[in-house]
């Protein structure tokens, strides 16, 4: 079974935090980054987990920024295969790559933390 888990982007704090709970209140979401801090879904971005690990072994989340040593791309959910891929930008739309993971991949950064690396493989 695949561990389901979060984290966050802070939008007016731009950090990156481990998400230890999601509560479901109304109005909102209530997204709870630890012990101490708790902040409405509008104030964050969640990626989820995709159960999968690169190759050193470092767990790989929706918005991260991997590389196969000739190509980047960002990880993406995709309907069409049930399942995360990485899509690349070629200036004329995303195209999906389907690629085996494993070993094959290593997160490099993520879109929110070190947009500038899509920017650069998008050239």
């Amino acid at each position: 079974m695949r561990e389901i888990k979060f984290r966050a982007w802070h939008k007016r704090k731009r950090e990156m935090f481990d998400v230890s709970a999601i509560q479901f209140r109304e109005p909102r979401f209530v997204v709870k980054m630890n012990s101490l801090e708790t902040y409405i879904l509008d104030e964050v971005e969640l990626m989820q987990y995709t159960g999968l690990k690169d190759k050193a072994g470092k767990a790989i989340y929706e918005g991260d920024i991997v590389s196969n040593g000739d190509w980047e791309g960002e990880v993406r959910y995709s309907e069409q295969c049930v399942g995360y891929e990485p899509f690349a930008c070629d200036g004329e739309g995303d195209h999906e790559c389907h690629y085996y993971w494993g070993d094959y991949w290593q997160v490099i950064g993520n879109i929110y933390e070190t947009p500038e690396l899509l920017e650069k493989a998008s050239v």
